[in-house]
């Protein structure tokens, strides 16, 4: 009798938790009718860009393949699990981490722009692109070198206007700047008079 009990309590709590997820799931997900045109036409400065690349239509916007629309401008474009990455021609491809992977992020040749001591950070930007500023928490296992012998260096040795080379974590804020941990920097030169 006990058993039976038992038995009718758990295939009570199944048959309302199957009901309840498949509830939830309606209510967080809807059906949508869009149309995919293979034959879609996309136009700049007159000229056809993205021959025969499909487009969705739905609720009168144009979805379309961001990795050939973004590479077709000229921007270089990244795709990790979670989103994309486009940076600005002149700015260096950012790595892809391998599927389930985290890899860390280069900046080849970047300019310190400002440090806060305070805070052990440092702001950056590549060579070639002052607006793409990126702020770099320098923790404890952050690696400085100089780039001439290997030798280490430290945080005070860093100064606005040096040319580094930077690793940081592909975990990047969404602030503004952007911010991320850096995993080492490396001194490849001293301050350079902004022009």
């Amino acid at each position: 009798m006990q058993k039976r009990r038992i038995f009718s309590i758990v295939t009570l709590v199944l048959i309302f938790g199957a009901g309840f997820n498949q509830t939830m799931a309606g209510a967080m997900m809807s059906s949508i009718r869009a149309n995919i045109k293979y034959d879609y036409k996309y136009w700049l400065d007159g000229k056809i860009i993205l021959a025969g690349k499909p487009a969705i239509i739905y609720d009168n916007v144009v979805y379309v393949p961001l990795n050939d629309l973004a590479r077709t401008l000229g921007y270089n474009t990244a795709v990790q699990g979670d989103g994309a990455t486009l940076t600005s021609p002149g700015t260096p491809s950012l790595p892809v981490p391998p599927s389930g992977q985290a890899t860390d992020i280069l900046i080849n040749r970047a300019i310190i722009s400002a440090i806060d001591f305070s805070s052990n950070q440092i702001t950056v930007y590549p060579e070639n692109s002052p607006n793409n500023l990126i702020r770099l928490n320098v923790t404890p296992s952050t690696r400085i070198t100089y780039g001439t012998n290997s030798s280490n260096a430290n945080f005070v040795d860093l100064a606005p206007g040096m040319v580094v080379r930077a690793l940081h974590s592909p975990a990047v804020s969404k602030s503004n700047p952007p911010q991320a941990n850096a995993t080492s920097i490396t001194i490849l030169s001293t301050p350079i008079q902004p022009r």
